[in-house]
């Protein structure tokens, strides 16, 4: 397996100390080790995606929005000030790593849903199962399955809503985080909830088109 060097080793390190209890602490289910390298994987991409280059803006960018009130200078400086300390890095790998943690082998899944392997593959094929790669590896996200073994109500519908350049770690977001659409009992719902309490599909794929003309 070959992983690039990220071109700041230290913040690597301290990213990599600040999140890997979050992949290891889920897993009496698969071997450490693969699990591991899946993370260093994700950990060399964060790190080489998100490298901190200042606020991403000339000079005359970041005038302008503060001129036109749509930024204050405090709130440019403290954004400047996150990015180059790393924070968003660290961030964006931690939410990366809860993905990852999150989710199960294929193997994983053919256990959970007494079909062999390549049915998995074929369920997969056919837009019936949602998956992610890491390396050489493949990884379907736990949000998916239901206790008992079995997959959301509408779960073919909602793959084929989600943007393909869409990051898994966005999609396990949406998928987890209560909606306004979606409420029952004066309360708004996660979209997984909000499918298992037999609320329609349509209003969990009208989440993900909306990302796409926002």
């Amino acid at each position: 397996m070959s992983i690039a060097v990220p071109s700041k080793p230290e913040r690597a390190i301290e990213t990599l100390q600040a999140t890997l209890h979050v992949v290891q602490a889920r897993h009496e289910r698969v071997e450490a080790d693969a699990l591991v390298a899946d993370w260093l994987e994700i950990l060399a991409e964060t790190v080489q995606e998100r490298e901190p280059r200042g606020s991403g803006m000339t000079a005359a960018q970041e005038d302008r929005l503060v001129r036109s009130g749509a930024l204050s200078s405090e709130r440019l400086a403290s954004a400047k000030a996150r990015v180059a300390g790393g924070s968003l890095v660290r961030r964006l790998g931690e939410s990366r790593a809860h993905t990852l943690a999150d989710s199960l082998t294929p193997s994983e899944v053919s256990t959970l849903l007494h079909i062999d392997q390549s049915t998995v593959s074929h369920r997969r094929s056919d837009g019936g199962l949602y998956s992610f790669t890491v390396g050489r590896g493949r990884r379907y996200p736990s949000w998916q399955f239901v206790d008992g073994g079995g997959v959301l109500p509408g779960l073919a519908v909602i793959v084929k809503s989600i943007p393909k350049e869409m990051h898994p770690t966005t999609v396990r977001g949406i998928m987890t985080t209560p909606q306004p659409t979606m409420r029952a009992g004066g309360a708004s719902l996660t979209p997984r909830d909000w499918l298992l309490g037999g609320g329609d599909v349509e209003r969990v794929t009208a989440v993900f088109e909306g990302t796409l003309q926002g």
